[in-house]
């Protein structure tokens, strides 16, 4: 039952996978799967544009969209990061703002309006070949939009904590300046004297 939820969003994606692990992805159709009420995520065979008659990978586009602005801006800037770091051999990543939808999607399908933007993941063939890693890139693809989601959730949390504890500090340090008596202050010049700062004549 645990896996009832990836084996069915995630039959097309095996069916694909099943392809591309045998080297040829040339029959596999554009797939758009509507993901949320906003989104969407797209499946399309790719070819190696040194060898055009070479299809030998898969490109999966998610299509991200939030309804509240700040989830929407810490969104982008966790799609920015997937693709900017490179880890080992993970599927390269792209992101697209959302004006600018790519190549996959807007050649084979509608853009969908979204207000963050595209993240695309480039499968080839040694991501998918062995059953083991089929599963595993099946479970990712699958639980990608959660897992972001979760992110953000926490990016949000910790943000809020840190807020909270900076406003303790800063009223800490306000309740240390607050002046207990109205008595001139007394005060030590470098020699170590004292004196006592005058009121000035009016």
């Amino acid at each position: 039952m645990s896996y009832l939820r990836r084996d069915l969003l995630g039959a097309p994606f095996r069916r694909a996978f099943d392809a591309l692990a045998r080297g040829d992805t040339s029959k596999v159709e554009p797939l758009e799967l509507p993901w949320r009420p906003t989104e969407a995520v797209y499946l399309v065979a790719g070819n190696d544009p040194a060898n055009p008659n070479h299809w030998d990978r898969l490109i999966v586009v998610y299509a991200v969209d939030f309804e509240d602005e700040s989830d929407a801006a810490m969104a982008r800037v966790v799609l920015q990061q997937f693709a900017q770091t490179k880890v080992g051999n993970a599927p390269p990543c792209h992101f697209n703002e959302a004006t600018k939808p790519p190549l996959e999607v807007s050649t084979n399908f509608s853009p969908r309006e979204v207000g963050v933007g595209y993240l695309s993941f480039v499968l080839f063939q040694a991501h998918v070949a062995t059953d083991a890693r089929r599963l595993k890139a099946l479970d990712l693809v699958v639980g990608f939009r959660n897992y972001l989601q979760y992110h953000i959730v926490a990016a949000k949390t910790s943000l809020h904590i840190r807020m909270r504890a900076k406003i303790v500090d800063w009223l800490q340090v306000l309740n240390r300046a607050v002046r207990t008596s109205h008595d001139p202050r007394e005060m030590k010049t470098a020699q170590g004297r004292t004196f006592t700062r005058k009121a000035s004549k009016k």
